[in-house]
């Protein structure tokens, strides 16, 4: 909104003109430019770049290749399969892995016109995850969070990984930690895919007597306490900063206060058998140099004041 301001000192109306062009032309290229950065258009005829989604849903209906899935929201769609990449437990799927009643994963990209299309479908499977505490022939029960346990089965068709590497059912040991994916029946999956992995811990120790340390799990010990029991065939690795790399120590670098990460398997009564422990050495914080700050007092020079003259007045 414009205002007109009337001065009546010429000089006073030509100096505030003049500010107000001078102010005009600094700001105006800043805030051009600030406009240009912000809203700058999408260049005409480029495609814009997909925006991808998953949406949870669940199989309501099969017609040949054609399949309805329905959201918990009321979304549905009967979706053509024919061409769409489907997966199961990370592999490569066909529709005839599909039936009433699983639930998939549905993965859309969003079109420039606002339409979205179907890329992929992942069948979610069932999950078991706790620690193995059984084995049998052609199963293993795993004790889960709640402490109840669950009965894992599998066949010369289930993959199994230990750690990041590529195993086999005779990897499967009590004590370890194991995460199955398939179809849950009661209280037992038929396993599809079975991940293996060592009990691990983590914390500060809290006490050592002997061969058992106890630790207080998470950096302040705020998610309870573990036992961890070690041995002759535990091996400790001192971890420093980054610039050093691990190296080799003993137990008696594990001391109160010191933040250890431990591997190996858990046993019956929930302590964990170590096979090895990485003890963190504490951080170093090179001390500052002090810097006495000293002040030197401003030196003023004498001013030479010229005596001041009065004009006498003439009295008449």
């Amino acid at each position: 909104m414009a205002r007109t301001l009337i001065i009546r000192n010429r000089r006073g109306i030509v100096a505030l003109l003049g500010a107000v062009v001078i102010l005009a032309a600094m700001t105006a290229p800043a805030a051009m430019g600030r406009a240009t950065a912000l809203h700058a258009p999408h260049p005409a005829g480029a495609p814009k770049p997909a925006h991808a989604i998953t949406r949870h849903a669940t199989v309501t209906g099969i017609a040949g290749s054609v399949v309805t899935l329905t959201a918990k929201d009321g979304w549905s769609r009967s979706v053509e399969t024919a061409g769409l990449a489907i997966t199961r437990a990370g592999a490569a799927a066909t529709v005839g892995a599909i039936t009433i009643g699983i639930r998939v994963d549905v993965r859309e990209i969003r079109n420039a016109e606002g339409t979205y299309t179907i890329t992929e479908l992942r069948i979610v499977l069932d999950k078991v995850r706790g620690v193995v505490t059984g084995l049998g022939a052609g199963s293993f029960t795993v004790r889960i969070k709640d402490g109840s346990t669950r009965t894992v089965t599998f066949t010369g068709a289930t993959v199994f990984q230990l750690d990041k590497t590529n195993a086999t059912s005779a990897a499967v040991a009590v004590g370890l930690e194991a995460s199955a994916q398939g179809t849950l029946t009661g209280t037992t999956l038929a396993a599809e895919r079975v991940h293996l992995g060592p009990a691990h811990a983590g914390g500060t120790v809290l006490s050592i007597s002997g061969s058992t340390i106890t630790i207080g799990r998470g950096k302040h010990g705020q998610h309870g306490n573990v036992t961890v029991q070690v041995g002759g065939s535990t091996s400790y690795v001192l971890v420093g900063p980054k610039s050093a790399g691990p190296t080799a120590t003993t137990l008696a670098a594990v001391v109160a206060g010191s933040r250890i990460d431990v591997r190996g398997l858990w046993n019956a009564h929930g302590s964990l058998a170590a096979t090895t422990v990485r003890v963190h050495a504490p951080k170093v914080h090179a001390a500052k140099p002090h810097v006495v700050k000293q002040h030197v007092p401003k030196v003023h020079a004498p001013g030479v004041h010229a005596p001041k003259v009065h004009a006498s007045k003439n009295q008449g």
